[in-house]
């Protein structure tokens, strides 16, 4: 549990790093971010997803809706009034609603006092916004597109693109129009 801390920890130096972390790559981007709200960067961002990928394994308490924060169900019937298959958990630090929300896998997460802290959805290919699977197929026309994590916070999201062919993997990021690739695999 004590993990889980630390990694809920890193959500937040995720959302608070990546443009600071894409500014650093070239001087002239950088300045030009300077103006902007620093939100994410790559190790931040990187740990954030193992943090996803781990809370969906990590132990949690299913919770009756009597023992979940009234404004984390309100906060979250407002923000998603088309949510069904809602499951509530308990987790060290507030709540979390794993739900379906227009035919895609969802999940958001609220802090003990039910305040939104942040959206999770996970989808494939298909719901992609096109202007990002173009994007991402011109850069990488060989492989298949498997998992899309789009992560939302307070106006910003990020996107986490898993792609695959028969003998590699490969998983890239893009925050503000800009890809990265921050996983690369050749499968034995």
């Amino acid at each position: 549990m004590l993990n889980q801390i630390k990694m809920k920890n890193t959500v937040f130096a995720v959302l608070a790093g990546c443009l600071s972390a894409t500014a650093s790559v070239k001087t002239a981007e950088a300045q030009s971010h300077k103006s902007r709200p620093a939100l994410f960067n790559l190790k931040a961002l990187q740990a954030f997803v193992s943090y996803t990928d781990s809370i969906y394994t990590a132990p949690a308490v299913v919770n009756p809706l009597k023992n979940i924060h009234t404004k984390a169900i309100l906060s979250f019937k407002k923000i998603f009034p088309a949510a069904i298959n809602e499951r509530w958990f308990s987790v060290e630090d507030g709540f979390m609603v794993k739900f379906i929300d227009d035919g895609t896998m969802n999940r958001a997460d609220f802090d003990r006092k039910g305040n939104w802290l942040h959206s999770i959805k996970y989808y494939g290919e298909e719901k992609l916004l096109p202007e990002l699977r173009t994007q991402v197929k011109q850069l990488y026309f060989d492989y298949s597109i498997t998992l899309v994590t789009e992560i939302y916070k307070h106006g910003y999201t990020v996107y986490i693109i898993q792609l695959e062919t028969c003998n590699a993997l490969k998983k890239i990021r893009i925050c503000n129009g800009e890809p990265e690739l921050i996983e690369d695999y050749i499968k034995r």
